[in-house]
Formats: C-alpha cells, sequence, structure tokens
C-alpha cells in the first residue's frame, strides 16, 4: 500500500464521505451521531432517489460548482411540495398509482 511519491493511489471514496489523512493514507471518518443532528433516515423510492441525484447535479453550475448533498434536495423538496395547496392531492395520486388503483379517500380534518 505504500506507493512512492508522486504516484497516485486508487481507492474507493463515498461521495459525502469525510476522510482525513494519517501518515500519508486516506482514512475515513465514521459519522458521529450528533453530525446527524436534525437528519432523519427516510426510505424514499429509486426514482425519487435518482431524480433528486440529477436535480443536484443540474444545480452544481448555479451554486458555483457546489452539488448539494441529496438529502438536501429532497429536504428543500418535502418542504416546498408541503407547502402547496395541493399536496394532500399529489401523495393521494402517487400512493395511488404505487398501490394500484383502488381509490384511497382522502379525510379532512
Amino acid at each position: 500500500m505504500n506507493e512512492p511519491h508522486g504516484k497516485a493511489m486508487m481507492m474507493d471514496l463515498e461521495e459525502g464521505e469525510m476522510y482525513v489523512v494519517r501518515k500519508g493514507h486516506l482514512v475515513h471518518l465514521e459519522r458521529r451521531e450528533e453530525d446527524d443532528e436534525g437528519m432523519r433516515r427516510v426510505r424514499v423510492t429509486d426514482t425519487a432517489y435518482q431524480a433528486a441525484v440529477e436535480l443536484g447535479r443540474r444545480m452544481r453550475k448555479r451554486m458555483r460548482g457546489y452539488r448539494p448533498d441529496v438529502a438536501l434536495v429532497i429536504s428543500a423538496l418535502v418542504m416546498r411540495a408541503a407547502e402547496s395547496a395541493d399536496a394532500e392531492e399529489v401523495v393521494r395520486t402517487f400512493v395511488q398509482m404505487l398501490f394500484g388503483e383502488t381509490p384511497v379517500t382522502v379525510v379532512s380534518d
């Protein structure tokens, strides 16, 4: 694993993770609980995830080279959608599409 100076080392790095150089080698830093403060793990469909990844990639030019993490993209979209007047209808339609043609009734509070 000791490479001569000037030679590039190949290793698998994960996007969004942090690394530190120790004794000339990259070491993955484990996330601590407080690093994820305010963030929750939520399962999303693969299609929704890929759409958020693509949106993040498109944002790179507008954000001067910074590509926002997919969790931030999804959070922004959810917050905006939840505020829209038709949010309940959007969710009802999506659930109906995923689980079949059985009508889903939205009951007002």
